[in-house]
């Protein structure tokens, strides 16, 4: 049982920390400055063992509690996690609803907020467990992709549409070949990050596995794949709860009404990771022409009159909960699989 909750708030060199007990949990009992290191963390672990006079280890009394800050928070959730601590990696829009009515930014506030919401949400808590190593480097590879797609749309309007119109047409030739040396040297430097993140995939047993899992559906392919196994860490993530991840994609959609006042139809939410959803659009996209099964399930939607960016999103939800079903029962895609509802199932 934790009995004190710990509230990290992070910024780029130093970590506020405040430490609230479970009984009164609006009040901090200590607060202190950190460094934002590794050093720093192991300073904070005895400074709160010190004040609380309780240990820190997972089965112990302590729960550490922060915001998702990406790169910020990441080396010392890491120690504390190889360290047997028992940390919470909170959702940021979880604990900025649960601060209500906030005006101004104060860390010292900030990180007893964050403790208040661990000490009141505990039951909710999630351990932070470091990720592997391949993980992060699949994807960081995949940022780095991204970054240089966007470069190469940028370079290919410019070429296209943005050249300018000039009388010396040795110059204007010589400007043209630069752009297109570079446009090459990018499309070339994507195929690099590409064979990289395959080798890694293909490397690691595990991965493969889903890999190959999840490629045996026609329109899924490198980058889907692996943004699918690192954005679940392999499936650690989300317990193969398809909703959550379609939700997380993006393409899960939601009632919208209260009381009396009903708005036809529904909608995904807006909080979700814009890239992923872009990406499985593409997949998509593909499978309703070469996938019979979900090209089917898209023109029916289509001809009950729905519009096509519904139909669309709907055959995005029916292709990731597939993909789901098939890694969690460890079979590749069968287009000809019929599945048989419970209650005609023969006994």
């Amino acid at each position: 049982m934790k009995k004190f909750f710990v509230g990290i708030d992070f910024s780029k060199r130093r970590m506020d920390v405040s430490i609230v007990e479970k009984d009164f949990p609006e009040q901090a009992i200590a607060y202190k400055q950190f460094a934002n290191n590794a050093e720093g963390a192991n300073e904070m672990c005895n400074w709160v063992e010190r004040t609380t006079n309780a240990s820190t280890k997972h089965d112990g009394e302590v729960l550490f509690c922060c915001e998702h800050t990406g790169s910020y928070c990441l080396e010392v959730c890491d120690y504390l996690s190889e360290n047997g601590k028992y940390i919470w990696l909170g959702n940021p829009l979880d604990i900025k609803r649960s601060m209500g009515l906030v005006r101004g930014k104060d860390d010292v506030i900030d990180s007893r907020r964050i403790a208040t919401f661990a000490a009141e949400k505990h039951h909710k808590a999630v351990l932070y467990m470091r990720p592997e190593d391949s993980t992060r480097t699949l994807k960081y590879l995949l940022s780095i992709r991204n970054t240089l797609i966007e470069q190469k749309k940028a370079l290919s309007c410019q070429i296209k549409e943005n050249f300018p119109k000039l009388h010396d047409a040795a110059l204007l030739c010589k400007i043209e070949n630069e752009l297109k040396h570079a446009l090459d040297f990018i499309k070339a430097e994507i195929k690099k990050i590409e064979k990289m993140m395959l080798d890694i995939i293909l490397s690691n047993k595990e991965y493969k596995h889903t890999f190959d899992i999840l490629t045996s559906m026609k329109g899924v392919a490198l980058i889907n794949a692996a943004a699918i196994i690192v954005f679940t860490d392999n499936f650690k993530r989300f317990s193969f709860n398809s909703r959550k991840i379609c939700t997380y994609w993006g393409v899960t959609p939601f009632r919208n009404e209260s009381g009396d006042s009903i708005r036809r139809g529904t909608h995904t939410s807006s909080f979700h990771n814009n890239w992923l959803k872009a990406i499985l659009s593409e997949a998509v996209l593909c499978a309703i022409r070469y996938n019979e099964r979900l090209k089917t399930y898209f023109l029916r939607l289509l001809a009950k009159g729905k519009h096509r960016n519904i139909a669309l999103n709907n055959t995005k939800n029916k292709l990731l909960k597939t993909l789901v079903a098939m890694v969690r029962d460890g079979k590749t895609y069968d287009e000809k699989y019929v599945s048989v509802p419970p209650t005609c199932a023969i006994k």
